[in-house]
């Protein structure tokens, strides 16, 4: 019963508090993975190509930025495409860029709660991805990102791809239903977030700028929800699925 009123509480808050703003993250490989690999995972690999291969995804301290836009009703989210040249060629720079999001666009009806992909890469054309609703989980938890108190939710997050569990914090002192990626539904902005892979910090806020913000729906690609994306790809790509499946039963 706690737990109700303290998320009634803070979607009252979010509902009275609505602002247009533009949010830039930091993101990164999850610390914990990268720390674990080396003090654990490391020395346990016997085929050396293997062991190169992840010491230069995990070694490079590296970070990309990504933008958030929201409005009051809807959201965009996107890597930054100002790309260094010398870091393109970097394995673990091309892993961490495609990880966080790549090309793709992130749109988001926020009254609705519905977030759709705009993919473009994969199959050599272009999908709009339904994805579902995530399934948040609140607690009490809370921390301060900058100047706002935060308050930690989990989920697992079930993609085309992969299922991860999810750490978001989010804000309620800011009122949008938003986050990177996917991540939306909650009742306040998302500062930060941990996946199984990634973490991503915001850096910088930027509410109620002068320019007016507009966001736009995509509509270039062919409507799909995410299990019938899912379908597509294993007829696609059989063998990678059949990989991808045999590593899951044997975790």
């Amino acid at each position: 019963m706690k737990k109700i009123l303290i998320f009634l509480s803070l979607l009252i808050i979010a509902i009275s508090n609505a602002q247009e703003g533009i949010v830039t993250y930091s993101v990164s490989n999850n610390l914990e993975k990268v720390n674990s690999y080396f003090n654990e995972g490391r020395d346990t690999l016997k085929n050396n190509y293997l062991k190169s291969t992840l010491d230069d995804i995990y070694g490079p301290s590296l970070s990309i930025k990504s933008i958030l836009k929201f409005t009051k009703s809807e959201s965009e989210y996107k890597i930054e495409q100002k790309l260094q040249n010398e870091k393109e060629n970097i394995l673990a720079y091309k892993l961490l860029h495609s990880i966080a999001g790549g090309n793709n666009l992130y749109f988001s009806n926020l009254k609705l709660k519905k977030n759709i992909i705009q993919e473009c890469e994969l199959l050599g054309e272009c999908f709009l991805i339904d994805m579902p609703k995530m399934e948040w989980i609140l607690t009490q938890k809370q921390k301060k990102i900058g100047n706002y108190v935060c308050y930690l939710a989990t989920a697992v997050h079930k993609t085309y791809l992969s299922s991860t569990k999810v750490e978001a914090w989010f804000t309620p002192d800011i009122s949008v239903s938003t986050g990177p990626m996917s991540f939306i539904g909650l009742p306040g902005l998302v500062l930060g977030l941990k996946t199984n892979k990634l973490q991503f910090v915001a850096t910088n806020i930027v509410l109620s700028p002068k320019e007016k913000i507009q966001i736009k729906r995509p509509t270039k690609g062919i409507k799909v929800t995410s299990d019938k994306f899912e379908e597509i790809l294993k007829e696609s790509f059989p063998d990678f699925y059949k990989r991808l499946e045999f590593k899951r039963k044997n975790n």
